[in-house]
């Protein structure tokens, strides 16, 4: 999630700091509640389309953002495997979930951090 504040042009450096404050206010608030996003949640970027700033730093957040790191793995299923797809679900791209008798197979992609963690959570989800 690359949240953006679009209209910098129209709004001035201190409109541009307030909305700053209040969107830092609003992931502070989430934080306390366990919201799975809050960690991945960066500073907003300003853009003006009309004056074409924050569009160079826009796309190196989307090309950050971008999958790099893929994984495959076969574990068995049970609650410990089913909390760590729905983990992965809230932060890397689940782009296959099989299930065959007992096990359940997970093509996965994110950043590499993120694929390394789902692989770990997964290495230790014994079956239930």
């Amino acid at each position: 999630m690359i949240p953006v504040l679009s209209k910098a042009d129209e709004v001035g450096a201190d409109g541009l700091a307030a909305a700053v404050d209040a969107y830092e206010d609003a992931v502070a608030d989430l934080d306390p509640r366990d919201v799975p996003v809050v960690g991945a949640l960066r500073s907003p970027i300003p853009v003006s389309v009309r004056e074409g700033t924050g569009l160079a730093d826009l796309a190196d957040a989307v090309a950050d953002a971008l999958p790099t790191a893929t994984a495959t793995v076969e574990v068995p299923n049970g609650g410990p495997a089913q909390a760590a797809l729905s983990w992965a679900y809230d932060r890397g791209v689940v782009a296959e979930t099989e299930y065959a008798g007992e096990t359940v197979a997970v093509d996965l992609a994110g950043r590499p951090e993120v694929v390394a963690e789902a692989e770990r959570r997964f290495a230790d989800a014994p079956s239930s």
